[in-house]
């Protein structure tokens, strides 16, 4: 029920956009463009969802993204949606860049404030690098095709807007977070450090004096790191491989009409929030499927439930420290009548230690798995797309 809801508010914003800025309206949907380039499969479930929503209303939709559904190359695949005649296309970015994923506990824990906001803004220089250098967005900027409507992930870089302006067509920004604080300001944002943490920081609404000196220190000092470190970076990143634009990256992000943003108010902390910014937090919600057999078999086998633990997409399970990660295993083992599903990537560790109740695997139909009954915990680290799945 919520998804669907919040499906029509994309749906509806973005045929209010398209409406305003173009001033027809097709029999047979819009023509519309979404470019998604980071390389966060996480990220791009939420994408996915919005993009499959608007070919279930009629929209043809050319989909730019590393997670094409069966190619490896930037040749397009298109899939038609019987029933109301939109339609998928796949332009793949596979292989451009390694896909963002099973890092290391010691690569992510111990980052200071500054220091994690900093590595997310050098990803995205790198990302826009790999992506440009590897040549897959020369066809599709140089054939310059006509889109009603643009949508451009708006994350860790501003490099793919400009790619996005070049189509003379609406722009809407796109994220799978909360906008980051080098975003601050767009659409009519307003940067209030004084009781709305940045995203990444561990505050609250209510901060101490310390807390928000903090907070308003590293949100200046990260606009200032973007405007004349990584903003100009991306600018030149673009020019070196696909010539000079029309315009610059920094006129790009200001074309940006509105932001879709994967948030919701009942999430977090209270904000102001102008009318350019639409939040969709829920917009993955759909209805469950069942389990695989042997999955089944085992989620209902637990007499008093089952706990599912989970790092994501983005920290492989093996990379725990194996003093920790084994006595997280024996005390699993340990409780009776509750069985533990384990999202673990590598081989099945200690084979030496028996245990009945503890399954491991690599990959999971979370959603699925969190809807069943039967499974009464949920022990994740913490990422937005785990938290929405659990609610």
């Amino acid at each position: 029920m919520m998804g669907g809801r919040w499906i029509a508010v994309i749906t509806t914003t973005v045929l209010l956009y398209t409406a305003r800025d173009r001033g027809h309206v097709t029999a047979t949907g819009y023509n519309i463009l979404a470019i998604f380039p980071f390389s966060g499969k996480s990220h791009f479930y939420m994408f996915r969802a919005i993009s499959q929503a608007l070919v279930a209303r009629g929209h043809d939709v050319t989909v730019v993204s590393h997670f094409p559904e069966t190619l490896s190359s930037p040749k397009q695949q298109q899939r038609r949606d019987s029933a109301t005649n939109g339609s998928y296309t796949d332009y793949s970015l596979a292989g451009s860049v390694p896909v963002y994923e099973n890092f290391t506990t010691d690569e992510l824990i111990g980052n200071g404030y500054l220091e994690e906001f900093l590595i997310i803004l050098q990803d995205g220089v790198d990302n826009c690098e790999g992506v440009m250098s590897s040549g897959r967005l020369d066809e599709l900027v140089r054939n310059r095709a006509r889109f009603d409507l643009v949508l451009v992930e708006v994350f860790n870089t501003g490099c793919f807007a400009l790619v996005a302006n070049q189509f003379g067509a609406p722009i809407i920004g796109i994220t799978s977070t909360s906008l980051y604080p080098w975003y601050s300001g767009m659409v009519g944002d307003v940067a209030t450090p004084s009781y709305v943490p940045l995203n990444l920081l561990p505050f609250t609404s209510r901060m101490t004096v310390k807390e928000r000196l903090i907070n308003t220190v590293i949100l200046m000092t990260l606009k200032i790191y973007y405007k004349y470190k990584y903003e100009p970076k991306a600018q030149e990143i673009v020019n070196k491989y696909l010539g000079d634009m029309n315009g610059t990256v920094s006129e790009a992000m200001s074309m940006i009409n509105a932001v879709i943003m994967n948030t919701h108010f009942a999430f977090g902390f209270a904000r102001p929030l102008p009318p350019g910014i639409i939040e969709v937090g829920g917009c993955t919600y759909k209805s469950p499927k069942p389990l695989s057999e042997d999955l089944e078999r085992f989620v209902t086998s637990a007499e008093r439930g089952v706990i599912y633990f989970s790092m994501g997409s983005i920290i492989k399970g093996a990379s725990m420290p194996m003093e920790r990660s084994l006595a997280m295993f024996r005390a699993f083992s340990q409780l009776k009548g509750y069985k533990v599903l384990w999202k673990w990537e590598d081989d099945t560790p200690w084979p030496e230690v028996p245990s009945d109740n503890v399954m491991f695997v690599p990959w999971m139909p979370q959603f699925d798995v969190l809807n069943h009954p039967n499974v009464k915990l949920f022990i994740s680290h913490g990422g937005l797309m785990g938290i929405q799945d659990a609610l």
